[in-house]
């Protein structure tokens, strides 16, 4: 027990430099206009069917989505992502938390570190992503790497296959109710953040819908 116990205090050590120094080498690449006039937030588009959505990211935020379980103990589990350098925020949701990242200042050192952390904590952590506010929105909402898609008929298997193939992610589940509808989720691998690759694909022709299935109204 006494090994366990050393070996996770050098592991969770040596986690937290790793993404100390992503988060300054990830700096030092910025921008110094990347931040506008609304301080931590920056303008984009969430693009969801044939609606276009304007929204701002927060560039200092990472949303959580807990597993039911640890919901169920929230101030232990916040407890222990905040050892990761992190500030607890606010809780949106049953399961949904947002913390602070002090050393970051981009949005893709929010993408790295979410997930990262989604790997390092599997038991507590369901997913994670960016936090975004839609303009009219008063509630922040968390973009994660778990996108529903919907493709329309036409769309053969080998199709959808090549499809995921070439923007980097993969089937967690197929729906059986609804033909041609997955979950699927962006490989860890993949540099682009899923807000871009949600929007990819709902304007490729193959497909009908892709949004959140959790995080997003």
């Amino acid at each position: 027990m006494k090994r366990k116990s050393i070996y996770s205090v050098y592991g969770h050590a040596l986690v937290t430099a790793v993404l100390a120094v992503t988060f300054v080498g990830c700096a030092s690449l910025m921008h110094k206009d990347e931040k506008s006039s609304m301080g931590a937030y920056g303008p984009d588009i969430y693009i969801q069917g044939k609606d276009k959505h304007k929204v701002v990211i927060a560039v200092d935020q990472v949303g959580i989505i807990l597993q039911e379980k640890a919901a169920a103990r929230a101030e232990r589990t916040i407890d222990t992502i905040e050892k990761y350098n992190l500030k607890f925020r606010a809780r949106t949701a049953a399961n949904h938390l947002i913390f602070h990242v002090p050393e970051a200042s981009s949005r893709e050192q929010i993408v790295f570190l979410a997930r990262a952390l989604r790997l390092l904590e599997p038991d507590t952590i369901r997913t994670a992503g960016i936090v975004l506010r839609f303009r009219n929105g008063e509630s922040p909402v968390i973009v994660t790497d778990d996108i529903v898609t919907q493709y329309s008929k036409s769309a053969s298997p080998q199709r959808i296959e090549a499809l995921h193939e070439n923007i980097g992610i993969k089937v967690l589940e197929a729906n059986t109710q609804t033909p041609n509808r997955y979950l699927v989720r962006i490989m860890t691998g993949n540099k682009r953040d899923p807000l871009v690759i949600a929007n990819d694909l709902n304007q490729h022709p193959l497909v009908e819908y892709a949004g959140q299935t959790a995080g997003v109204r």
